[in-house]
C-alpha cells in the first residue's frame, strides 16, 4: 500500500483552483482525481476530501483509519491499523 499523495492545482483562465489526489496502489496500477476546490473547507479538508474520493473510487477495502502530513505540494495520506498489515507483510521485517 503506497501512499496518496494531493497537490493543488491554481486557476487557469478556463478552470478555478483545484485538488489532484494521486494513488500508486500496491498492486502497481495509478490512479488520480481532480475535485474543484470547495472554498467552504479548509486547505487540509480540501485536500483530504478528495484523497478520501480517490479511496472510494478504487473499490478497495482500504479502511477508515489514515492520517496526513503537509509536504512542499500538497498533502501525503497513508493508511493506520489493522487495515495496513493486510497490505504490508510484517514477518519479512521481523529481525530488521
Amino acid at each position: 500500500m503506497h501512499a496518496i499523495t494531493t497537490k493543488y492545482l491554481g486557476p487557469t483562465n478556463t478552470k478555478g483552483a483545484r485538488i489532484k489526489a494521486t494513488w500508486r496502489r500496491y498492486d502497481g496500477k495509478e490512479l488520480s482525481v481532480v475535485e474543484p476546490y470547495n472554498s467552504e473547507l479548509s486547505t487540509r479538508d480540501n485536500h483530504a476530501s478528495v484523497a478520501m474520493r480517490l479511496v472510494r473510487m478504487s473499490g478497495i477495502d482500504a479502511g477508515n483509519n489514515w492520517t496526513c502530513g503537509e509536504t512542499d505540494t500538497g498533502y501525503v495520506f497513508v493508511m493506520l491499523g489493522e487495515e495496513f498489515s493486510c497490505y504490508f507483510n510484517k514477518s519479512k521485517y521481523a529481525g530488521v
